[in-house]
């Protein structure tokens, strides 16, 4: 699915198992609510934000600028804070599929630079500060983990909430690979 609400079908054509028009179409009617409620929520995007577009390369460089200038100190600030000795930095990245990771390798933390476009950016970024960094102490996301994170931010419920409902939208403002440019687009009826 992209920004607009637009439904991206994209398969290799020497798939096995290669679906037809007909097919994509009762897919689509099956699990039209479901994509419904995203179309909805994609507007609802574009409203609130007043994007309306993929974002161009430059923009994603300025997003990573603007992150770089601000998420390095509250990060420094947050170990400080909470005690964490395994932290050795950030990186901030454009990333299509994660909002953040920890690596146990180098003890850094990589966080996407399309955190700096969410209004509530503070919040969310704490909050992924507080995810990345628990890392640190509990691999994987037992139950532990997330009592860890919850000692860090008590109300990261509502950001995790907020990740699970818009998070996609955000990710599909990134610029386009050359294979969703020519991708078929389906709109729902």
């Amino acid at each position: 699915m992209d920004y607009d609400g637009s439904i991206i079908v994209r398969q290799p054509q020497d798939f096995k198992y290669h679906w037809d028009d007909k097919r994509i179409d009762r897919f689509l009617t099956v699990n039209h609510e479901y994509y419904a409620e995203r179309v909805r929520t994609a507007q609802e995007m574009m409203r609130k934000t007043g994007i309306t577009g993929h974002l161009t390369k430059e923009d994603v460089e300025d997003l990573k600028h603007r992150a770089r200038e601000v998420i390095p100190g509250r990060a420094e600030a947050f170990a400080k804070v909470h005690n964490i000795s395994l932290y050795n930095g950030v990186s901030i990245r454009a990333q299509k599929t994660l909002w953040g990771s920890y690596s146990h390798k180098t003890n850094r933390i990589s966080l996407n630079c399309l955190l700096m476009l969410m209004p509530e950016s503070p919040d969310m970024i704490e909050y992924l500060l507080a995810h990345e960094m628990a890392h640190s102490i509990v691999h994987g996301h037992p139950e532990s983990f997330w009592k860890q994170v919850e000692l860090y931010m008590p109300d990261y419920q509502e950001c995790e909430d907020y990740l699970d409902d818009y998070g996609w939208w955000y990710i599909q403002l990134l610029p386009p690979d050359e294979q969703d440019k020519n991708a078929a687009r389906v709109f729902l009826k």
